[in-house]
């Protein structure tokens, strides 16, 4: 009879335990939408402030979304031909509707780290590191797709591609971050959503399980109603964002490649 009762009150330890860790995460995250604003027919731009009720966090992210119906991504490098070219400089003179810093790259600034795939040709070879376990792939017709580094790529089919991780939201929608590391960094990513768009994604100071908690359970609060995948870019103090010209926020430092968006054509 004890025995029958040390089980039954260890299930329900057990079951208490559970529902105690998932609440602390996945409904612990509540978001207030601060700004929403159609920048054009195909581009919308959310900002939005998290806060997690029991753990006392708070994070905050811009998220730009992308209609599916826009075909003009591309990959560029900074800062090309110009060894003066700033961040500035660049988001001046080029057509870009939004700009995001894109991969890692070493530390003299020069080479990417990982694959680098520009106009068809590629500059820099795949990777096997672990952390690098996808890719931000552009199709010859100037559309996005996340891959994982085991779907390969061809360079007949590919525009553009840069290597980047690790994924915050598998392909499929499952979560990308098992555990949580707590090295608070600034983030930069990118994600399709279940409908096509491309979410630009900057937050705040915030961990990758943070960061892909709040995508993966809040998105409907920066306008989304669910991520299909979302890959980590370059974060720290290369974040940087652009917006129709005007700077959410400029990298720290040198960047060496970016993500863009231009305007539909």
């Amino acid at each position: 009879m004890h025995k029958r009762w040390f089980i039954y009150g260890g299930a329900i330890a057990f079951l208490a335990l559970t529902i105690l860790i998932y609440n602390h995460s996945v409904w612990g995250w509540a978001g207030t939408p601060s700004q929403q604003v159609q920048i054009t027919p195909d581009v919308q731009y959310h900002q939005c402030t998290f806060k997690h009720r029991r753990a006392g966090l708070t994070v905050r992210l811009d998220v730009v979304l992308i209609s599916p119906d826009n075909k003009s991504f591309d990959i560029a490098i900074l800062p090309e031909t110009d060894p003066q070219q700033t961040w500035e400089d660049f988001i001046r003179n080029s057509a870009a509707l939004v700009v995001v810093n894109g991969g890692y790259f070493d530390a003299s600034g020069q080479e990417a780290v990982g694959l680098l795939l520009l106009n068809g040709i590629e500059v820099q070879a795949l990777s096997n590191q672990a952390a690098l376990s996808g890719m931000v792939c552009i199709n010859r017709d100037g559309r996005v797709q996340l891959r994982r580094r085991s779907d390969g790529y061809s360079t007949t089919d590919l525009q553009s591609a840069i290597q980047a991780g690790p994924f915050l939201i598998d392909p499929g929608g499952a979560m990308g971050i098992g555990s949580d590391d707590l090295k608070l960094a600034k983030r930069t990513a990118i994600g399709i959503t279940k409908d096509g768009e491309v979410a630009l994604i900057k937050a705040e100071r915030c961990t990758l399980y943070q960061l892909a908690e709040i995508l993966h359970s809040r998105s409907e609060a920066v306008g989304v109603e669910q991520f299909d995948a979302v890959l980590n870019l370059d974060g720290g103090p290369s974040q940087g964002m652009s917006l129709h010209g005007h700077f959410v926020q400029s990298p720290e430092t040198e960047i060496h490649n970016v993500i863009l968006a231009k305007p539909l054509r």
